[in-house]
């Protein structure tokens, strides 16, 4: 299992994040084993604008 940080799911996300970092963080988003903790998802939706929130 990985639990992933909400900072690597906000770069991720964020269309203004570099697509060199959304390289680098893709193969732990995307694993299978990747969880999103509940804390981390109230941490995104607070924040993120609606397009951003649609992604997740």
């Amino acid at each position: 299992m990985l639990l992933i940080d909400t900072s690597l799911w906000i770069d991720f996300t964020r269309s203004s994040s570099p697509q060199s970092r959304k390289q680098q963080i893709a193969p732990w988003i995307l694993d299978p084993a990747a969880h999103l903790a509940e804390p981390v998802v109230f941490e995104l939706l607070r924040f993120a604008r609606p397009d951003e929130a649609q992604q997740l």
